[in-house]
């Protein structure tokens, strides 16, 4: 029995099985966990890459890495990552960076068929800030829970809007760079 065992192991860490979840243990063990200040603000460390739902994410923290920085009033912060967290390439936010997405690392996201929920998230004084998308939870209540449990206690988050694949890819091609809040998005739609 440990022979088939080893067996399969060795197949797939050989990645002769393909698909979401093999790739992503894979683009997870190419990112740098651990990047100093200087890559950090300069963003050239190394990324892991991970296709699925007609996007290429860019995987900046792996579920369970640490996430860290400075607010903007200096401040150091970190937090342990519950989703792993990143960008979509070759798109463009408000805040002139890709679009940050979390996703749930539980779901086959080649298969996933659900909703995509899109934070508009706020800044300190609960303006808009840029969007956070939440990809491959099962509901709105699981999207937020997950959100939150991704930032520090006491974290303003803003609305959060599900959507359908078909809504979420138009509004992805809707414009070069999304500045609005999805919400003005949605309501347009109706």
């Amino acid at each position: 029995m440990r022979n088939d065992i080893l067996e399969h192991r060795i197949f797939v860490e050989n990645n002769i099985l393909k698909g979401f979840k093999t790739d992503l243990v894979q683009a997870k063990k190419e990112t740098d966990t651990n990047p100093s200040e200087g890559t950090k603000t300069a963003g050239n460390y190394k990324k892991g890459h991970i296709k699925f739902g007609g996007y290429e994410m860019v995987i900046e923290n792996p579920k369970g890495s640490i996430r860290s920085g400075k607010d903007g009033d200096g401040n150091k912060w970190s937090i342990k990552m519950n989703n792993t967290y990143g960008y979509f390439l070759k798109t463009l936010g408000r805040d002139k960076d890709h679009i940050d997405v979390f996703i749930n690392d539980k779901k086959d996201l080649d298969k996933f068929n659900g909703d995509i929920y899109i934070v508009d998230q706020v800044d300190k004084d609960g303006n808009f800030d840029e969007h956070k998308i939440m990809y491959g939870f099962d509901n709105k209540a699981d999207a937020k829970k997950a959100y939150l449990s991704n930032y520090s206690r006491g974290w303003k988050m803003g609305k959060i809007n599900s959507a359908s694949k078909d809504v979420f890819d138009r509004w992805m091609k809707s414009s070069k760079r999304k500045i609005k809040p999805f919400s003005n998005y949605i309501d347009n739609m109706k």
